[in-house]
């Protein structure tokens, strides 16, 4: 029963970990708001999957969709003269939250964040337990 006491601390706390990670990293200080209305517009071709990826170019900077898209110009028709409107990481400027026409195309969601979380913790959980068990026992 000690064994799995010390597991379930360990998974709890890299959840806590991870989600305080998570929450700073969308927090308000880490992403900005920008109109995208009057940007030019570009893609970039994967090469690894036969798709593209649309890029927004407004003044010095590059935004980017994490959508990719079959060919460039659905890309350009779903968005050119269009009013655009995103929330943006200002680490590496990919929209996280992006409107076209008042209308949300795709919005970051809870559920996605929470099993993400989820998903980060068991990978770190499944990797980092033995070595602190063995350290726990060495030390503690």
């Amino acid at each position: 029963m000690q064994k799995f006491k010390i597991d379930i601390v360990i998974f709890t706390f890299i959840i806590f970990m991870v989600s305080a990670w998570m929450l700073h990293g969308r927090s308000n200080e880490n992403t900005g708001e920008i109109d995208l209305t009057n940007s030019q517009l570009s893609c970039k071709k994967n090469d690894k999957h036969e798709n593209y990826k649309g890029y927004f170019h407004l003044k010095s900077n590059v935004y980017y969709l994490s959508s990719n898209f079959y060919l460039c110009k659905d890309f350009k028709k779903l968005v050119s003269g269009k009013k655009l409107y995103g929330r943006y990481l200002k680490g590496n400027h990919l929209i996280i939250d992006f409107y076209i026409n008042d209308k949300a195309y795709y919005e970051s969601s809870f559920y996605k964040v929470v099993f993400s979380v989820l998903l980060i913790s068991l990978l770190l959980w499944a990797f980092m337990r033995i070595p602190i068990k063995w350290f726990l026992r060495k030390y503690a």
